[in-house]
């Protein structure tokens, strides 16, 4: 299955899958100042809005999946790069 979604002229960082295969992870731009973290699912291209800022917050380069899927790691860019970690934007599965 291949799908596909346009971004327009803001463009992306570089996606990135996580461990298990089934999430692309991508940084995108919302703004001038501010990013946003989406995360696609890789067998329907199905995206949700995993974080988004309240304030100024760029991203830089891409974002690495950690903590065995359940987090992400991206470099902060201001006038100086930092490293930050982006947990608790999954979603609770239904028991079923």
């Amino acid at each position: 299955m291949i799908w596909e979604e346009r971004f327009g002229r803001e463009g992306v960082s570089l996606p990135m899958f996580s461990p298990d295969g089934r999430s692309i992870s991508i940084p995108r731009p919302e703004s001038r100042d501010r990013d946003a973290m989406w995360v696609y699912e890789t067998a329907t291209g199905k995206s949700r809005l995993a974080v988004k800022f309240t304030e100024p917050f760029q991203m830089y380069f891409r974002a690495c999946w950690v903590d065995d899927g359940r987090a992400l790691v991206v470099n902060r860019y201001q006038t100086i790069s930092h490293v930050v970690l982006l947990d608790s934007f999954w979603q609770k599965q239904s028991s079923q």
